[in-house]
C-alpha cells in the first residue's frame, strides 16, 4: 500500500563519494599499456585485475596485475604479470614463482600452485611483489613447522633475480589464513643504512610488522598495534546487520604525504539488502608506533560502482556470482608521481585495470581527524531517473527481495542475538585479548 511503499523510500540511503575529489579526479578506463603486455605474454584466455603500482629507482613507472584464465580446468589457474608502463621495457608473465620452493609434505596437488593478493613495491632501489599463495617452506621439516601449519601464506618476490621468501610471522595472533597484509617501506635515514620494510595486517586496529630476510625466508614480527576506532565510528555502523565486525583491511602499499604516509583500506559495507566493499585513503603517522591519524571523509570515486541485492542471509560483500558480474571492486595500487597520487583497481563488467588520479593538494584538504555523524544520504525521488545513484537504484528495483532479506535476518537473529552482538568484543579489543594469551614475542 501507499503508506508501506513510503516506507521503503524512506529506508533507501547511500553512500555518497566526496563531492571535491569526485570533480578533481580523473579515472583513465584502462591502463593500456599493462593490458596489452598481458596480451603479447600470453594467450587470449588471460583476464588481468587487481592491479598494483610503483615509483621504482630512478623513477620508473611499474604496474603488476593478476592474470587468471578463463578456464578453470586449465593449470596455472591464474599467474602475474609485470610490466613498466613509461619506457617500452618488455614486460614478463611470473607464472609460477613458487617452483624453486620445497612444497610442503601432505599439500594435495591440485592446491599446490595458486597466486593471489598481488602488491607491487620498491624497496632499496628494485621492484618486489608480495604475493599470497600455498604454504612452502625451503627449511627442514622441524624448522617448516609454523609455515606448513597455514591455510595460505604470504611471500615477498625480488623481480630483479626471482627469488620468492616465504613470511614466518611470530608475535601476532593473525590466524592460519594469512593473506590481505599490504607491504610499505620508511625511507633511508642516517641511522639506516637500509630502507626498512614492514606489512600491514589491518588498519582497524593498525596491526604493522616488521619484515627482515633472513637467508631463504622472511621473518616478521609484530612491532606495533594501536586502535584509531574512533575514526572508523560511522563505518563501522554499516556493517552489523550480519553480526560481523570485519576489520578495515589495508588495500594497498603506502606512499609519502608530508609527514604521513597515506595508503588505501577496504571495507566491508552492509546497507539494507545490499553487501559490497568500498574504498577509503588512510593517514598513518610515518613513526613507530605508525598511528593512524586522518582519513578520507568520503568513499573513492571508482568507476562501475555497481552493487547487487544480497541472497537471504548471504553476508559476503565479494560472493562469487556478483563477482562475476562485476558487481565487486578492488583497489591494489598507490603511487605519487608529481603533484598527484595515482590509485590503480579494477572494476565493473570488463574487470580492466584502470586508474585513478587525484592532485595531492584536493586528497590532502579531503583527509579528516573526525569520522563524519552519519555517511549516508537519503535517495533522490524515482522520478529523478537520471541522478539516481546505482545503490538506489538496486534498492527500488529488488524492493520486495530487500525486504524479505531484512525480515529473514530479523527473524534469524532474534532480540537475544541483537544483545549479544552488544557484549562482543570489537575486533580490536580480540585483537589484544588474543596478543595478551600468546605472547609469542615481546610488543616493542
Amino acid at each position: 500500500d501507499d503508506d508501506h511503499d513510503a516506507e521503503r523510500r524512506r529506508r533507501r540511503r547511500y553512500l555518497r563519494p566526496s563531492p571535491n575529489v569526485s570533480a578533481a579526479a580523473v579515472d583513465e578506463p584502462l591502463l593500456l599499456r599493462l593490458e596489452s603486455l598481458v596480451g603479447a605474454n600470453a594467450t587470449t584466455e588471460w583476464v588481468a585485475s587487481n592491479p598494483s603500482l610503483a615509483i621504482v629507482g630512478d623513477g620508473g613507472l611499474y604496474a603488476a596485475a593478476r592474470v587468471k584464465r578463463t578456464k578453470s580446468d586449465v593449470e596455472p589457474a591464474n599467474a602475474v604479470v609485470v610490466a613498466r608502463l613509461d619506457t617500452n621495457e618488455s614486460s614478463f608473465l611470473l607464472e609460477n614463482p613458487l617452483a624453486e620452493v620445497r612444497r610442503c609434505r601432505g599439500l594435495k596437488k591440485t592446491k599446490s600452485h595458486w597466486l593471489d593478493e598481488p602488491r607491487l613495491f620498491a624497496w632499496n632501489g628494485g621492484p618486489w611483489l608480495y604475493f599470497v599463495g600455498p604454504p612452502r617452506c625451503p627449511l627442514s621439516d622441524l624448522s617448516c613447522k609454523n609455515l606448513c601449519a597455514l591455510k595460505s601464506a604470504p611471500y615477498l618476490h625480488d623481480l630483479r633475480n626471482g627469488t620468492s621468501f616465504p613470511i614466518e610471522i611470530r608475535g601476532a595472533p593473525l590466524g592460519s589464513n594469512q593473506r590481505s597484509f599490504s607491504p610499505w617501506v620508511l625511507p633511508r635515514t642516517e641511522k639506516d643504512a637500509e630502507e626498512r620494510l614492514y606489512l600491514t595486517a589491518t588498519v582497524e586496529p593498525h596491526v604493522v610488522l616488521g619484515v627482515k630476510l633472513d637467508g631463504a625466508v622472511a621473518r616478521a614480527a609484530l612491532v606495533a598495534a594501536t586502535t584509531s576506532d574512533a575514526l572508523f565510528r560511522d563505518l563501522r555502523a554499516l556493517d552489523g546487520g550480519c553480526l560481523t565486525r570485519h576489520a578495515f583491511l589495508a588495500s594497498s602499499a603506502a606512499v609519502p604525504l608530508g609527514d604521513l604516509l597515506v595508503a588505501v583500506l577496504r571495507t566491508h559495507v552492509e546497507l539494507g539488502c545490499l553487501r559490497f566493499y568500498e574504498h577509503y585513503v588512510y593517514a598513518f603517522e610515518a613513526k613507530d608506533p605508525f598511528r593512524v591519524v586522518k582519513r578520507t571523509k568520503r568513499p573513492l570515486p571508482l568507476a562501475s560502482r555497481s552493487f547487487a541485492p544480497a541472497r537471504v542471509n548471504e553476508c559476503r560483500a565479494a560472493d562469487s556470482s556478483r563477482v562475476r558480474k562485476g558487481m565487486a571492486k578492488f583497489a591494489a595500487g598507490i603511487a605519487r608521481r608529481g603533484d598527484d597520487v595515482l590509485i590503480t583497481y579494477s572494476a565493473g563488467l570488463d574487470w580492466r585495470p584502470r586508474i585513478l588520479t587525484l592532485p595531492l593538494d584536493v586528497l590532502d584538504a579531503d583527509l579528516v581527524d573526525l569520522a563524519p555523524e552519519d555517511p549516508l544520504f537519503p535517495c533522490p525521488p524515482a522520478e529523478k531517473i537520471d541522478d539516481t545513484p546505482p545503490e538506489c537504484a538496486v534498492q527500488r528495483d529488488f524492493a520486495d527481495a530487500c525486504d524479505a532479506s531484512r525480515l529473514a535476518e530479523k527473524q534469524r537473529h532474534g532480540k537475544g542475538a541483537k544483545l549479544a552482538s552488544k557484549a562482543t568484543p570489537s575486533p580490536t579489543a580480540a585483537f589484544f585479548e588474543d596478543l595478551e594469551e600468546d605472547p609469542t614475542e615481546a610488543r616493542r
